[in-house]
């Protein structure tokens, strides 16, 4: 297992103003370099790591999680989506990422927040693998210090987590899945 990275970076609110730049950036904008550099070579067990200890205390900018596995040599352009997603969905399919053992990546966005209005948020994060996984120890290890419980299924582990921004994960061999407490969301702008 690599090194713990700081991951303060994706939950900071850069400043814009004209004519300058947050001073701040030029600390988080290294933080977010080693971030990417991590998710698109370290092992999967520490991807599904980072992942957690990205949502584990409080929500993040997804935006960060959108871009961490993108090959630019690929262009612009993801290409047709599964018909199963939503407008506001994002799908990365295999050809547009730097990583070749994980078939594809699908945030599902929800659109509003009861008592919030119109706002957007990462309803789930889901990721689905070319080759069987086994992540319960890391899942389990990442979510030391909060209360969580697991039931298990013929094919699946569900972890529900308490006073979290993660709600629940759910794992099979081939699929990892985070699903966002929507009582945890932050607005980034």
């Amino acid at each position: 297992m690599e090194p713990k990275i700081n991951l303060e970076f994706l939950y900071y609110q850069e400043t814009q103003g004209l004519d300058w730049t947050d001073p701040n950036m030029e600390v988080y904008d290294e933080q977010e370099w080693e971030f990417d550099r991590k998710m698109k070579t370290t092992a999967l067990k520490d991807v599904i790591k980072l992942i957690i200890e990205g949502y584990k205390e409080k929500y993040p900018q997804q935006k960060f999680f959108k871009t961490c596995f993108y090959d630019t040599k690929t262009g612009i352009g993801n290409g047709k989506y599964p018909d199963h997603l939503g407008q506001y969905d994002y799908y990365q399919p295999s050809k547009k990422m730097a990583r070749k053992d994980i078939k594809y990546l699908i945030m599902h966005i929800d659109k509003g927040i009861k008592g919030i209005g119109n706002a957007r948020y990462m309803k789930e994060l889901e990721l689905e693998f070319f080759e069987p996984q086994t992540f319960n120890t890391v899942v389990k290890n990442t979510l030391q210090g909060k209360d969580f419980s697991i039931s298990h299924t013929s094919n699946s582990t569900v972890y529900k987590v308490k006073d979290s921004a993660i709600s629940e994960i759910e794992i099979t061999p081939l699929k990892f899945k985070l699903t966002t407490n929507p009582q945890k969301w932050i607005a980034y702008y």
